[in-house]
């Protein structure tokens, strides 16, 4: 997560990022091959973290969806 995440940096970060990033930014390379070629569950977490992802941009779009669709009160006064 810290290798994706450190590039590019964002120009607006909070705290929590910042301590993400001194945890795992630095990490190698081989470590994170290492856990992946040697953890019997490396799959399955990865399967987990991409379908949280995709749980996230959902909630993300529907957000975006519901700031930008005109309200029905909008759509009823253009209407009449």
């Amino acid at each position: 997560m810290g290798r994706v995440l450190t590039s590019p940096i964002p120009p607006i970060n909070t705290k929590g990022y910042e301590n993400l990033m001194e945890n795992a930014a630095s990490d190698s390379f081989d470590l994170y091959s290492g856990l992946f070629m040697y953890d019997k569950n490396a799959m399955e977490e990865l399967e987990r973290l991409d379908l949280a992802f995709e749980a996230l941009k959902k909630e993300l779009f529907g957000h975006l969806h519901d700031l930008t669709a005109p309200s029905s009160d909008a759509i009823k006064s253009q209407n009449n």
